[in-house]
This record gives C-alpha cells, sequence and structure tokens, in this order.
C-alpha cells in the first residue's frame, strides 16, 4: 500500500513540474492545488500506516476522503481532455487518479485476513469498512445462508462488548435497588 502513496505522490511531483513548463496551461491556482495535493498525500500515508497497525478496521475518515477527491479529480481529468493542448496533463493525472482508486480500493478492504487474533472481531461488522456498514453488506453472509437454510443459533455471531453494555446495565440496576421512592432522582442521576 506504501508503494501505492510513493507512486501517487511521484506522480503529483511529476505533475508539479509539468505545470512549470512554460507551454502548459495553468491558472493561479493549479500550483498551490498540485502543493496541497501533494501534502495531503505525505499525510494520508502516515495516516494510513498508522491506522492500519492500530485498528482493525478500516479507516472510515481516509476512505471517505478518497472517495470525495477521486470524483473530483475525474472532473479534472476530463476537463483536461476537453482542452486541446492538455493531453499530455490529462493523461498524467488520469494515471494519477487510476492509482488513487487503487489505493481507495486498498484502503477499503476488510483486514480480516491479517488479523493475528481473530477470535477478538468474529462478527464481520467488526472488520467491514464505511461502505458495508452504511449499505449492511456486512449482513449478506447471514442472509444468504438464512435463503439457503434456516438459521440457527450456532450461525448468529456474538454481540461486541461495546453493543452489549452489561456494565451499564449492572451499574444502573444497582442504582435502581439503592434508591427508595421516597429519596426522589437525585440519588438515581449521578
Amino acid at each position: 500500500m506504501q508503494a501505492f502513496y510513493i507512486l501517487y505522490g511521484a506522480l503529483q511531483v511529476l505533475s508539479l513540474g509539468a505545470f512549470f513548463m512554460p507551454d502548459t496551461i495553468k491558472t493561479q491556482a493549479t500550483v498551490a492545488n498540485v502543493m496541497v495535493i501533494l501534502l495531503a498525500t505525505f499525510t494520508l500515508a502516515v495516516i494510513s500506516s498508522l491506522e492500519h497497525y492500530r485498528n482493525a478496521r478500516p479507516s472510515s475518515p481516509i476512505g471517505i476522503y478518497l472517495t470525495i477527491t477521486f470524483v473530483f479529480d475525474m472532473a479534472r481529468v476530463r476537463t483536461l481532455y476537453a482542452v486541446e493542448d492538455a493531453k499530455p496533463l490529462a493523461n498524467m493525472l488520469l494515471s494519477a487518479t487510476l492509482i488513487k482508486f487503487g489505493l481507495l480500493i486498498l484502503e477499503l478492504k476488510e483486514k480480516r485476513a491479517w488479523l493475528i487474533n481473530e477470535k477478538d472481531f468474529l462478527a464481520p461488522e467488526a472488520t467491514a469498512n464505511f461502505y458495508n456498514r452504511l449499505t449492511f453488506f456486512w449482513v449478506n453472509p447471514l442472509l444468504l445462508k438464512g435463503f439457503k437454510n434456516p438459521i440457527q443459533e450456532h450461525d448468529l455471531y456474538e454481540v461486541q462488548e461495546q453493543i452489549i453494555g452489561e456494565k451499564n446495565i449492572l451499574a444502573l440496576a444497582e442504582k435502581w435497588e439503592i434508591c427508595t421512592y421516597s429519596s426522589g432522582l437525585q440519588y438515581f442521576i449521578r
């Protein structure tokens, strides 16, 4: 994955050099745009490596950022192809955009196969990416299993600890028993 970030950054450096050529079509914001993209590429590479080592789930902010900028880059490619003298820049930006699409695919890939202890992440939603959680795509294997055969209890996934909230329920039950009807709610809510 880091190789994709390096390749993408190298293409941005090449496009920065191309924009400094005298015959290149550019606006006042073009060089600043490429510099911001270079800074964002470096930042994304660092954040991505940290995210992959510390989190079992693909990074939602990185996935959303790459998706949005991919759409804008496609519009830039279309615009550059529409300009007669900008075909070399359009080809360079198209290859950078295709590399960005590869980065997007790699960033959204679930990391279940790379986990050290897969038993900590039994439910597929624990390692699902942003789009799978948004569309409930992670439920499809269970729905397919239920379509083929009736779902049994052993087919269901264990509920994650943070969803169960047993500690909160136990704390509520303890406070409920301490509280008497005459004391009011001031002892209950602390």
